[in-house]
């Protein structure tokens, strides 16, 4: 378990909906190109992570310094995931 300060990074990777595909699977021109759609709030997908996170992996969630976050539909090869990065400071 972490003691220092600790510093963050989170992609949150979406699925995309069907509504933003063709029949034939190719993408949409005016699909967007950015997460914008009530998937969820980044600083609450952020909180539920920190909230897991302490007690497993640093003592509390006061420990984080510096946090990075960002969420994005999935690219074709990839699945909808949460890609987390962890790193003690000093």
């Amino acid at each position: 378990m972490m003691d220092k300060p600790i510093m963050v990074s989170i992609t949150f990777v979406f699925a995309r909906p069907k509504g933003h595909y063709r029949t034939n699977g190719e993408l949409k021109a005016k699909a967007p190109r950015h997460c914008t759609a009530r998937i969820g709030d980044t600083d609450k997908l952020c909180r539920s992570v920190l909230d897991a996170l302490s007690g497993a992996v640093f003592s509390d969630d006061s420990q984080v310094i510096n946090l990075t976050a960002e969420k994005r539909y999935a690219t074709r090869n990839e699945q909808p995931s949460a890609i987390i990065t962890i790193a003690a400071i000093g």
